[in-house]
């Protein structure tokens, strides 16, 4: 059989092949397309009998390109083809309906269905899930959300999205158990679920929701892996009462492995001859010392930083460990086949309120930099430790020639400022109010701005303050204060007091880890102050003291603190030292002034009880002039229970108080939590305490540096306006001139 016969026959069977499966077509299920419209969409008529297998499926696509059908369903026999067709619907209009916590326009803006649109029931259900998340992040995880249509005329109709609203559900109080190494008041600060303040009647609550707790779930595994706890496990449960929710965190960190070796997998253009100094530097604090994701990350990055500068763009370094035994880890770093890429554009999407400059600069990578998963960790662990954001996702898009842009999508709170109001008493102002407004996120810059007033029986003072985060482009923290404060002291001191004064400061971050900060703070402030409506037995020492004066002083300090909780300390430390100066030639009333505080808290053994031991010492002396009352050291009251506010320290002929150059104190005691409703909302304390203040520099007619004691307990409890301490104390050693307080109750401080 020759060439020709052949390609004879082929063709033949071919066409013979073709024509026994050319078919007709029969179109099922269109209700408002007749069969012309659906044969006006297709490059082929519909009406004829000769489509092939190969022309239903370009028919099939042509009709799916379509807004009018969104789904087509093939079925065959010998003789035609038959589709089953899905239209579309034509919205002519949107309308939510039952919605009364949630406004219509954040509905409409966040749902992909417009007016006078094509839709499906695909892109309705797909809607109707964004509805249900837009409740379950409002706190209403179980709100019904349905769909129908009503017809507006032939062909077009209007869709109507019916809510059934849920009671809401927010977090009261969130709790972490098991957790030893990292504390409660860090693991707050990472997580995007927080706690409802009361009383914050501007501030968005902040509701129940699950998918985020899990997020949360993730974000504290990720911090305890990159700390070497590598086997960590969290499980999470909700608890409800009277509609007060309690989210606890139940955490098995397990053991933290050390890296015992360190290799390199067949790498021919990285291992230890290839690497630079600085390399080999970080390679060996990772070896030998606890698993650290951090300096791992950073170590791979700037590895392949040097690849790319390298033109070895097509490979990257990897890391991965073998477990050898229960607290060691062999690390081991090997190329991979995988493009470097290189980040292109970062799109920021979701901040209605916070500007894009605001965000951007908490953005740790930039464009033409390296793409970097530690540099993306970092800046969604930094803009989500932000007060005016609720969650951040991001997500890469890798483009041709190995670009990446990134996607920030931010969901901020739509309320960031606060209102409060208390009432209470303390020795020091006597029974007062205290009112404040804030924001959190000032016209979107992410600075906070508060505005308070402090009225009380014996003093009043309003200020403002301005918190910045950003010191032109570096992420240093400074605040501006104004403030005006009236004081009637002349029961202690023997004159009225008042003080008006503005000033700046600003925090530099010395070294911060998980559990510790650590930083300097310098401050400059101007204040005028005037003494006056002495006491008609006003001594002589009380008029130096008096009269007006315009000073000058600049401040600095160095604040180490470990503390696991502000309120009730377990663990930890606060240490803070502090130096001022008031020039000579700038201020009337030169001083120079240096104090230490040092306080050191420690958990009793397999309890929630701990210990505390609480330090301050301080020195101060005038430079060309006497030191005045208004820059001594006073004691008493919140310090040093037992005793009245300023009620230790030198006086005059007429007991009017003077002030010391000179302080020390010492506080031990014993804390215990009283639990409420599975919370520690009150905390015992059982304290003693031993002090002095003393040597003015001004003649004094009672002046002691022979020690006061004091011994006593009290009961702190945290209100929505700060601590409320109640206290019973009795004095053990004390000077005659000494003015005591058994019984001492206020607001706003504690141990």
């Amino acid at each position: 059989m020759n060439i020709k016969k052949i390609i004879i026959y082929i063709v033949l069977f071919i066409s013979i092949y073709s024509i026994s499966f050319s078919k007709g077509i029969i179109i099922q299920n269109n209700e408002r397309l007749s069969f012309n419209d659906i044969n006006s969409l297709t490059s082929y008529d519909l009406n004829l009998n000769d489509i092939t297998s190969e022309n239903i499926n370009i028919i099939i696509k042509e009709l799916l390109d379509s807004e009018l059908i969104y789904n087509v369903e093939l079925n065959s026999d010998l003789n035609n083809f038959y589709l089953l067709i899905k239209e579309s619907f034509f919205v002519n209009e949107v309308y939510i309906n039952g919605n009364i916590k949630v406004k219509d326009d954040d509905i409409l803006n966040n749902i992909s269905i417009k007016n006078k649109s094509y839709v499906n029931n695909d892109i309705i259900n797909k809607n109707i899930q964004i509805i249900e998340n837009i409740y379950s992040f409002k706190g209403q995880p179980s709100a019904l959300i349905t769909s129908y249509f009503e017809e507006f005329s032939n062909n077009s109709f209007n869709l109507i999205f019916d809510i059934k609203e849920d009671q809401e559900k927010f977090i009261t109080k969130i709790t972490f158990l098991g957790n030893e190494f990292l504390s409660q008041r860090f693991l707050k600060s990472i997580i995007s679920s927080k706690e409802k303040k009361i009383f914050a009647f501007l501030s968005s609550v902040n509701f129940i929701n699950e998918s985020k707790i899990k997020t949360d779930i993730n974000t504290i595994k990720n911090k305890y892996r990159d700390l070497g706890f590598l086997d960590i496990n969290i499980n999470y449960e909700i608890n409800e009462n009277n509609n007060n929710y309690k989210l606890k965190f139940f955490i098995e960190e397990g053991n933290r492995y050390l890296v015992n070796d360190i290799e390199f997998l067949d790498n021919q253009f990285v291992n230890l001859d290839t690497l630079t100094t600085s390399q080999i530097k970080t390679i060996n604090k990772i070896k030998e010392n606890f698993y650290d994701g951090d300096k791992i990350s950073l170590f791979i990055e700037d590895v392949n930083n040097t690849l790319y500068g390298n033109n070895l763009s097509y490979v990257s370094l990897s890391e991965s460990f073998i477990k050898i035994n229960e607290n060691k880890v062999d690390l081991l770093f090997r190329l991979e086949e995988k493009k470097i890429n290189i980040v292109d554009k970062i799109n920021i999407f979701g901040n209605s309120i916070t500007k894009d400059e605001t965000l951007r600069k908490q953005v740790f990578i930039k464009p033409g930099d390296v793409y970097s998963d530690r540099k993306i960790k970092k800046t969604k662990e930094k803009l989500i430790k932000n007060s005016y954001i609720d969650n951040v996702t991001i997500s890469s898009n890798n483009k041709e020639d190995y670009a990446t842009d990134l996607d920030i999508l931010v969901s901020e709170k739509q309320k960031t400022g606060s209102f409060s109001f208390g009432a209470g008493f303390s020795g020091s102002t006597g029974v007062g109010t205290n009112i404040s407004l804030s924001d959190s996120n000032f016209y979107g810059t992410g600075n906070k701005l508060k505005v308070s007033a402090q009225l009380g029986s014996k003093s009043a003072l309003y200020d403002i303050n301005y918190r910045k985060f950003f010191f032109f482009d570096k992420n240093l923290e400074n605040g501006y204060k104004i403030y005006n404060k009236s004081e009637d002291l002349k029961k202690d001191y023997g004159y009225k007091k008042d003080s008006t004064g503005f000033g700046f400061d600003i925090t530099i971050p010395y070294k911060y880890d998980y559990n510790k900060k650590q930083y300097f703070g310098l401050g400059l402030f101007y204040e005028q102050l005037d003494l006056y409506d002495l006491n008609s037995t006003a001594t002589s020492v009380i008029k130096q003291n008096s009269g007006k004066s315009n000073n000058l002083v600049f401040e600095s300090s160095f604040i180490t603190d470990s503390r696991n909780n502000r309120f009730n300390p377990t663990k930890g430390s606060y240490n803070a030292n502090l130096f001022e100066l008031s020039p000579t030639g700038v201020s009337d009333s030169d001083f120079i002034k240096i104090s230490s505080v040092n306080n050191f808290y420690y958990k009793a053994f397999k309890t929630d009880n701990s210990f505390f031991i609480l330090s301050k010492v301080g020195i101060a002396s005038g430079l060309d002039k006497k030191l005045k009352t208004s820059n001594s050291f006073s004691m008493g009251g919140s310090d040093f229970k037992g005793f009245q506010y300023s009620g230790i320290g030198p006086r005059d002929s007429s007991k009017n108080y003077l002030g010391a150059s000179k302080t020390y104190l010492l506080t031990v005691g014993y804390s215990s939590p009283f639990l409420f409703d599975d919370s520690d909302t009150l905390i015992l304390k059982y304290f003693a305490t031993i002090g002095s203040n003393y040597s003015s520099e001004y003649t004094s007619s009672f002046d002691s540096s022979s020690p006061r004691a004091s011994f006593g307990f009290s009961a702190d409890m945290m209100t929505p306006i700060g601590p409320l301490t109640m206290s019973l104390a009795k004095p053990l050693v004390k000077k005659s001139y000494d003015k005591t307080q058994t019984f001492d109750f206020s607001i706003g401080t504690a141990f």
